[in-house]
């Protein structure tokens, strides 16, 4: 069985090889939408299509998904969403996502701010912009030598094509999954950094579901981008996901 990896917004599939190096299964890192080398144009009405293309191409049959912030949202909306008849998901290990907005306000909120930072990555250097996006309270926790480690990691990305995914896959634009998740049969484990407050808002939504198959786990030492802070503890909570779902 594969765990096939989906990493965040600016983000690569780098991100997940350390990850994968200690896991005793097959593994399968996927770029998201104009991150690598797909230019498709994808949105949360044909995403769904998008992924399930991707999995059919590397000839996974079965899997446990694992979704980091943008695609741990795109994993929840592809396993929960709908019928999957090609694909048999067996799971899904969720590290600081958002489960969708139901407030109209909140949506035009958030759609807006999308776009305000759209138009920064596509008109202006960057760096630049990388700089002021890892300047944002959800960042709060990363260090300047880690900040800047990001930003020289991702400064070879396209601007135009991160603008384009920002909008695209806005929050604003996701099915809320909540309803979805308290009906879910399906394992899932939901991961969020001690120092997130934003995600530990999140999982204490989640949580209040009552769902018996949803474990939440805090990551200790980590913010928003656990695997990056406490990838040691996070290759843990995906071996004990892996080992129960085997018994």
């Amino acid at each position: 069985m594969h765990i096939v990896f989906l990493h965040g917004f600016l983000g690569s599939v780098n991100e997940y090889l350390k990850v994968a190096s200690f896991l005793p299964y097959q593994t399968e890192l996927l770029s998201l939408p104009n991150h690598g080398c797909s230019d498709a144009n994808v949105d949360f009405s044909n995403v769904n299509s998008w992924l399930e293309e991707q999995l059919i191409t590397l000839k996974v049959k079965e899997c446990v998904l694992y979704g980091y912030s943008l695609g741990g949202r795109i994993a929840l909306n592809y396993a929960l969403n709908q019928e999957r008849p090609k694909i048999k998901i067996r799971g899904l290990i969720i590290e600081s996502a958002n489960i969708g907005l139901v407030d109209k306000e909140q949506k035009n909120l958030r759609l807006k701010n999308d776009k305000e930072w759209a138009q920064k990555f596509s008109s202006q250097d960057m760096q630049a912009t990388l700089q002021e996006w890892y300047e944002q309270p959800l960042f709060a926790n990363l260090s300047q030598e880690d900040k800047e480690f990001l930003v020289r990691s991702k400064k070879s990305l396209s601007g135009k094509k991160m603008a384009e995914c920002l909008v695209n896959l806005s929050l604003a634009k996701m099915p809320f999954m909540g309803e979805k998740l308290k009906q879910s049969n399906l394992p899932i484990k939901y991961l969020y950094g001690e120092k997130d407050e934003k995600f530990s808002l999140v999982a204490s939504k989640i949580k209040n579901y009552n769902n018996e198959k949803i474990v939440i786990k805090q990551i200790p030492n980590a913010g928003h981008n656990c695997h990056f802070s406490n990838s040691a503890a996070v290759i843990s909570e995906i071996t004990d996901f892996m080992e129960k779902l085997n018994q």
